[in-house]
């Protein structure tokens, strides 16, 4: 039989940390955690307005975006993080509330819709190879 650890002394909340508490109406009721993940919700019943992106000019875009490693002025030197600065992504993409932040819901948008549209170069360049080539361009891909 197993010891059981005694309870934690403080309880947290379920759900993530709040960058905005004073945004908690919003962000509480639909936001959760998932081992150790972040969720966010998303769904016809909740969103408002959505319209299609052309995923090669946010591809462009996203080309463009300058990507350095920094740190948080409060961490120490050694802990690095690596990507965009906020006010960088909010002038590229006009996505998200501010520009001091970036809403991870924007980031993976932003992600995804330029993996769709890099994949869908490859392939159509991996058809005009195969045109191009007497063996459809197999020999090359394996």
């Amino acid at each position: 039989m197993r010891a059981r650890l005694p309870a934690p002394k403080q309880q947290h909340p379920p759900g993530p940390l709040l960058l905005h508490p004073e945004r908690r109406e919003h962000q509480g009721a639909h936001r959760g955690r998932a081992l150790g993940g972040q969720l966010s919700a998303s769904g016809d019943e909740i969103e408002a307005a959505a319209e299609g992106v052309n995923g090669y000019e946010v591809l462009e875009k996203l080309a463009a975006l300058p990507i350095s490693t920094w740190n948080y002025k409060w961490d120490p030197p050694t802990t690095r993080h690596l990507g965009p600065m906020a006010q960088d992504f909010k002038a590229t993409f006009q996505l998200g509330d501010d520009d001091r932040t970036i809403n991870m819901v924007d980031a993976n948008g932003v992600v995804m819709v330029a993996l769709q549209a890099l994949y869908r170069r490859v392939v159509a360049l991996e058809e005009r190879l195969s045109a191009l080539e007497p063996d459809g361009g197999t020999s090359r891909l394996t």
